[in-house]
């Protein structure tokens, strides 16, 4: 029986001291209606009179599934007699909990490494940032994205009908119905399965929610459903772009396009298929915690859109593989563009109702110097990953015809952003 209670310590500490980083300055600091905590509400308040949520351009960009987390949040808060800025937060910082639970019992490495991961996650300042003080919904698809991929390669064998296979599809399924970007993973899964019938079941079961949930608009409003969500690009706040665009003078946005939106997400998306083949013919068996991680470095090296909230799908997938290096300076890098980005562009969001002490050449240095370093990290980190698949001399022709193509899509990609610095600049 003390054995028992002893092994619930650590993780319990654990949990608390995760919770207590982030309710105390998301409860302290006031934010009001500002940045998207206005989109927030608007939403809520949309889903609560019934209205079309995507009549609006550009309110809610996204599958029908998660609009309802934003309506039951605005009920609680009006129940609590609460702030509903801070009731927003609370459904991130209960996933940043579980991701904390998730790293301690996920079955890889040594139990003194997975606690030292769920330490590094319980204070990581990144994760703190996106959840205590922007308060967005992201960390919740960061752990469903987790969740799944330690599901599923907790049961290696995938012998038809496991329940960790089909855990892991329902959890990505969730991911996917509340943002699009975890979709990107599913071929990952789909590859290590036995058989046509287990990979049809998983797909199913992993689109399911999504499919459901978009039927009405689908049926009864297709061109508003189709043009939001097909609308968004993101925005340069963070990577290659940003370090432009914090050149220029006074970090000013001018229009998404002149970042080239489009184009880069072509190029992203090629790579990215690429690299799928790569996995498939080179390196099928690998663990879906380690292969994962390739998605978001790719996406952050190559796609100028990359807003605030989008920083966090990689910290807790990198922490499953325990690259400590990568998760260290990505972390630093981060944390100074976070900081920075703020304090220049919404200070509120950091300081709430008391007087900021960061601003002006300061917080654009940071910015800068952060978004420096978050990029070479993922840069790096992205040709070490290719070195390894499509290094060497003695390569089969599918695998040098995959080398050429990525040597390709950088050049085209070096390309653009030469382009954009002269344009913009």
């Amino acid at each position: 029986m003390k054995a028992t209670a002893r092994s619930w310590v650590i993780p319990l500490s654990l949990v608390l001291l995760t919770a207590s980083v982030r309710v105390v300055p998301a409860a302290v600091i006031h934010q009001g209606r500002v940045s998207d905590f206005v989109n927030m509400e608007e939403m809520a308040d949309a889903v609560l009179r019934g209205d079309n949520i995507y009549a609006r351009t550009l309110l809610f960009p996204y599958a029908p599934y998660s609009q309802f987390m934003q309506g039951g949040m605005k009920l609680l808060a009006h129940k609590l007699s609460l702030r509903f800025e801070f009731v927003v937060k609370l459904a991130p910082i209960a996933a940043d909990c579980i991701v904390v639970l998730l790293l301690l019992y996920a079955p890889f490495a040594t139990s003194a490494s997975r606690r030292v991961c769920a330490f590094v996650w319980a204070i990581n300042p990144v994760s703190i940032l996106i959840t205590a003080f922007h308060g967005n919904i992201m960390p919740v698809v960061a752990m469903l994205i987790v969740a799944s991929t330690i599901a599923f390669d907790h049961d290696p064998e995938r012998k038809t009908g496991s329940i960790f296979v089909t855990a892991s599809a329902l959890l990505l399924g969730l991911a996917i119905a509340i943002r699009s970007f975890p979709v990107l993973f599913l071929p990952l899964f789909v590859f290590k399965l036995r058989n046509h019938r287990e990979r049809i079941r998983f797909l199913a079961l992993a689109l399911f929610a999504t499919a459901f949930s978009s039927l009405p608009y689908l049926l009864f409003a297709p061109k508003a459903f189709i043009r939001e969500v097909l609308g968004y690009s993101g925005v340069p706040d963070f990577g290659w772009a940003a370090i432009i665009r914090a050149l220029t003078r006074e970090g000013q946005l001018a229009t998404i396009t002149d970042y080239a939106p489009t184009e880069t997400k072509v190029l992203f998306l090629l790579a990215y298929a690429v690299w799928l083949c790569v996995i498939a013919i080179r390196d099928p068996e690998q663990p879906v915690t380690a292969t994962s991680v390739t998605i978001p470095l790719l996406f952050f090296c190559i796609y100028s859109g990359v807003a605030a909230h989008y920083l966090i799908w990689l910290l807790p997938l990198a922490l499953t593989v325990g690259d400590r290096r990568m998760i260290t300076l990505f972390s630093l890098g981060s944390t100074l563009a976070l900081v920075g980005f703020y304090a220049t562009y919404h200070p509120i969001l950091l300081f709430g109702q008391f007087t900021p002490i960061l601003g002006g050449m300061t917080a654009r240095g940071l910015w800068f110097v952060g978004n420096v370093i978050l990029f070479g990290v993922c840069l790096l980190s992205s040709i070490r990953v290719f070195r390894g698949l499509l290094g060497g001399t003695s390569l089969p022709m599918p695998l040098r015809l995959a080398r050429i193509a990525m040597v390709g899509i950088f050049s085209a990609w070096l390309g653009v952003v030469a382009r954009t610095a002269l344009h913009v600049l």
